[in-house]
């Protein structure tokens, strides 16, 4: 029975009816117990098996021979054996009258390995005639014998080989290419917002939507109504994705996009063998240097990947400059993602349920913004999974970088639209298409976007205050 103080304890007794499961966070006595549980217990050895074998004839030394299973290395499909040592006696085997040397006493006495860490496997019994041998001089033997398999090294793994490979092996060839003509991309998360980017004649549009059911008339929508021939549709998949929810992939390729905005490993796993779409890498995948760059473009076979979030305008200069910048795409405009959670704040504040089961969906009918000390209000979003995402309720841009990362050969810059309806959605995509044609400047942009100057997540530790 547990008591809890009706005003002190914090707790909302409202909220809590008969039938609820209730968890107790804190229990010393318990702790207590696990504590000295843990200190007392010895986890227990594991032992390297020895496969001895004892050889010798009356009138010659006895001799035995271990070999000893080396414990292998990580991502060695096989257990690696190898003789780890030999010894012999100083006193020759004499002629046995009567109780000869057998497997068993040979076993009994050998098999004595007490606190070391070995053990016996095996014997094999080799000795030639009845022999007779001291147990005394025996059990000094299995000493010599352990003491020399220790000396020997016989649980040390075969040693690696040596790496030869060095930190610029790893980089990728980055040829100069010629400064191409630059792509705007817009990722829509309404149906207002795509029918803005059609009508704008976008040609890039992705969808991120919270119910991928809708995927399907979103891609209907697109090509029935784009006047730009180049233009093409990407899906957006979850950004978590848990064992069971490869379901929501497959309603994703239902849809039939152009392609498809991957998130997460499982993503990248489940589409591996893919060409016959677009793979675009969302910021999630965190390409932030050119070696892990070169490892998703390879291996993954993107066609373009999203420049990290933890970068700023050094460190994406510096990304450019070691990797092709044909491989990257940058979001220039967006309310930035603050946290991805678990929990969901619609289910607990908006709904008598437990789960997406009894809930009612209340993220369906509401708009949710969590307001901050100063009195800013961020937006709260759910996905597919019932994983909220707090996005920050100012729009940040990078305008002002614009020159410089086209003068460094990026090509692919990205507006994420958050809850604009369509009439600030076309005004956004307007002012990047001018400042991208070179009829306006990021000053220009700045008086028709309400947005930060702001790159990426920080301007970094170093940057001079």
């Amino acid at each position: 029975r547990i008591i809890f103080h009706k005003t002190y304890s914090g707790i909302n007794f409202d909220r809590i009816q008969p039938g609820h499961t209730v968890y107790k966070t804190s229990d010393p006595k318990l702790e207590s117990e696990l504590r000295r549980f843990w200190q007392n217990t010895r986890p227990a050895e594991k032992k390297t098996p020895l496969h001895l074998t004892v050889s010798g004839k009356p009138g010659a030394p006895i001799t035995v021979a271990a070999v000893c299973e080396l414990r292998t290395m990580p991502g060695e499909n096989q257990r690696r054996s190898q003789t780890a040592a030999t010894v012999s006696s100083t006193i020759p085997l004499q002629a046995a009258s009567k109780h000869p040397l057998d497997t068993e006493t040979l076993a009994a006495q050998l098999g004595r390995l007490g606190e070391t860490s070995y053990e016996l496997a095996s014997l094999d019994n080799q000795l030639e005639g009845d022999c007779h041998f001291p147990l005394s001089a025996l059990n000094q033997l299995r000493r010599d014998l352990v003491a020399e398999l220790d000396r020997g090294g016989a649980l040390q793994a075969p040693s690696p080989s040596p790496v030869t490979n060095t930190f610029r092996d790893l980089l990728p060839a980055n040829p100069k290419s010629k400064i191409q003509n630059p792509k705007l991309s817009v990722l829509c998360r309404n149906f207002d917002q795509l029918q803005a980017a059609i009508e704008c004649g976008v040609e890039i549009v992705y969808c991120d939507f919270e119910d991928p059911r809708r995927y399907k008339e979103a891609v209907a929508d697109f090509k029935s109504q784009i006047s730009n021939l180049r233009s093409r549709i990407l899906l957006a998949t979850p950004r978590i994705l848990k064992p069971g929810e490869m379901g929501y992939l497959k309603l994703i390729e239902k849809a039939e996009p152009d392609g498809l905005l991957l998130r997460n490993l499982a993503a990248l796993e489940y589409y591996k063998n893919r060409s016959d779409f677009i793979k675009a890498g969302d910021f999630s995948l965190n390409a932030a240097n050119p070696i892990t760059a070169r490892l998703l473009m390879e291996n993954a076979r993107f066609d373009w990947l999203t420049v990290s979030y933890d970068l700023n305008i050094g460190q994406v200069m510096d990304l450019l400059g070691g990797a092709p910048p044909g491989w990257f795409e940058l979001t220039l405009h967006q309310h930035m993602p603050m946290f991805h959670m678990e929990h969901c704040v619609f289910c607990v504040f908006l709904s008598k349920g437990t789960s997406y089961k009894d809930c009612g969906r209340p993220c369906e009918k509401h708009v949710v913004h969590l307001r901050d000390r100063v009195g800013q209000l961020h937006r709260l979003q759910a996905d597919v999974g019932c994983r909220n995402t707090l996005f920050n309720g100012r729009a940040q841009t990078g305008a002002r970088f614009y020159q410089n990362l086209h003068s460094a050969g990026l090509t692919r810059f990205r507006i994420e639209l958050l809850d604009e309806d369509a009439a600030a959605a076309t005004r956004t995509i307007r002012a990047y298409q001018e400042l991208m044609d070179g009829r306006s400047d990021a000053f220009g942009l700045l008086d028709r976007v309400e947005a930060l100057e702001k790159l990426g997540v920080t301007e970094g530790t170093l940057a001079e205050k």
